[in-house]
């Protein structure tokens, strides 16, 4: 039963972070995230949630065989250069995304 209202908080969560509306309001500037690039605002956003205790590159590396991008190279000032488009405010609404998910 927690195993499974876990899941939905996450998926949850994850929808949230996919939508337009979202990144069209937590990002810095209107011309931040509007090209296709290798990590798109939603890459970013789930690789700052994964960053745990391993090193930076370790967590990149991770994420990109989650994706099964295994050629792809991303480097910690790419990944650097993209967190700082991003609010602050967007995580704050994924913890309260999250815990109204927990508490229906």
């Amino acid at each position: 039963m927690k195993s499974i209202k876990l899941l939905t908080v996450v998926e949850k969560v994850i929808s949230l972070a996919k939508k337009d509306s979202f990144k069209d309001g937590f990002r810095m500037s209107k011309k931040d995230f509007t090209r296709n690039r290798k990590f798109s605002f939603f890459d970013n956003v789930m690789l700052i949630l994964q960053c745990g205790k391993c090193s930076l590159q370790s967590s990149i590396n991770m994420y990109l065989n989650t994706r099964k991008e295994y050629n792809m190279e991303y480097s910690k000032q790419a990944f650097s250069k993209g967190r700082r488009r991003i609010k602050a405010e967007a995580f704050k609404a994924l913890m309260d995304a999250s815990v109204q998910g927990f508490y229906e």
